[in-house]
């Protein structure tokens, strides 16, 4: 039986490994913002372009040096509601801790497909920018040139208007 070419054989292995590494990818389809209601409280607000909702949002506690089976905080999911339309808000009950676990200073939300093949980019943020926000004022994280990320306040709006630009 005659072998492929050993620069085949390279090339086929490469394709299967990428074609493995991106399948297991979901889609960036939304954003997530966070605000405040009239009581100061976070909410969570979501705009996605994906055909239905997100089925829930996580928060990080953002920590790199978290063992890796360690939990995130807070350990929960909230759910999304399954009729919702975009953009959504949700409110985080329980969030943010009264005491933050310890080496805690900031955290990352996201909303994601209850199947996993989407999920919404994150806002990153610590509780200090919440205490400025008002419920108009959504905070969300942009990525700039470069892969670079900072925090802008937008609008609802805003919010929806850049979430159909991701797709």
């Amino acid at each position: 039986m005659a072998r492929p070419p050993r620069s085949t054989a390279l090339v086929l292995v490469a394709a299967l490994i990428l074609a493995g590494l991106t399948a297991c990818t979901p889609a960036t389809e939304g954003i997530t913002g966070i605000t405040v209601d009239a009581d100061g409280q976070p909410v969570a607000v979501l705009a996605w372009c994906a055909s239905r909702p997100p089925g829930g949002i996580a928060i990080d506690d953002g920590r790199s040096d978290r063992p890796s089976a360690g939990p995130s905080w807070p350990g929960q999911d909230f759910p999304v509601p399954p009729r919702a339309v975009s953009p959504e808000t949700v409110p985080l009950i329980g969030f943010p801790p009264p005491e933050p676990p310890p080496g805690v200073t900031s955290f990352v939300l996201f909303a994601a497909a209850d199947d996993n093949s989407f999920n919404t980019r994150p806002v990153r943020f610590q509780p200090s920018e919440l205490a400025a926000l008002r419920p108009e004022q959504v905070l969300i994280t942009e990525i700039l040139e470069g892969g670079m990320e900072r925090n802008a306040v937008v609008t609802r709006e805003e919010l929806a208007r850049r979430a159909a630009d991701e797709c």
